[in-house]
């Protein structure tokens, strides 16, 4: 059952890191889609369209996996800006205090 509940949580882009999770699911959805956006030469509303006409040929497992790691990999820079820290990834203002930082 909790596994089924933090499943949904992600999927409606809450994370349990207390952060701004859908900005790391769409950009797990468009590195995902790169080679197509790039090669067609889409703008910015040819993108819209397209990530849009996306979610019944999406893969949502690698698309929250591939979001996860990113989330992890920029939680693990040392030398993240104060405003990365805030307002990204939630974080108190003193550098590393809920990183986990090895």
């Amino acid at each position: 059952e909790y596994g089924k509940q933090w499943y949904q949580r992600r999927v409606r882009g809450t994370c349990p890191y207390n952060t701004d999770y859908s900005l790391f699911i769409a950009t797990a959805m468009l590195l995902q889609q790169r080679d197509v956006i790039i090669s067609r030469k889409m703008n910015f509303s040819d993108i819209l369209r397209y990530i849009n006409d996306l979610p019944s040929k999406m893969e949502l497992q690698s698309i929250l996996g591939q979001a996860e790691a990113l989330f992890h990999q920029i939680r693990s820079q040392e030398d993240l800006p104060f405003n990365i820290r805030a307002n990204i990834l939630h974080l108190s203002d003193t550098p590393y205090s809920s990183l986990g930082a090895k």
